[in-house]
């Protein structure tokens, strides 16, 4: 599996893989970490906040984000690890 498909499938994690679908979620790099001596490989991911909250139609979803950015907040970074069988090992 590809590095960005590790990351958008939506058995990974279908928050990240929602925001991969509406095109508002970018994979800033990726680089193998050793975490807590099992091998994973660390993702840096950015959320365009504003994007999201004009394109997301759950209602829900949509009022968090909408309230995100009337706090003032533009992106969200997430750091995803994924362990060599693409299971998430922690999230940040």
């Amino acid at each position: 599996m590809s590095i960005a498909a590790r990351v958008w499938d939506v058995n990974v994690d279908a928050r990240l893989a929602t925001f991969n679908n509406l095109g508002v979620l970018a994979l800033d790099s990726a680089a193998p970490e050793t975490l807590d001596g099992e091998p994973t490989v660390r993702y840096e991911l950015t959320v365009d906040v504003v994007k999201a909250a004009n394109l997301i139609v759950i209602d829900v979803q949509k009022a968090v984000l909408q309230r995100s950015v009337q706090a003032g907040v533009k992106t969200m970074d997430i750091t995803l690890w994924l362990n060599q069988q693409d299971l998430p090992v922690r999230t940040r």
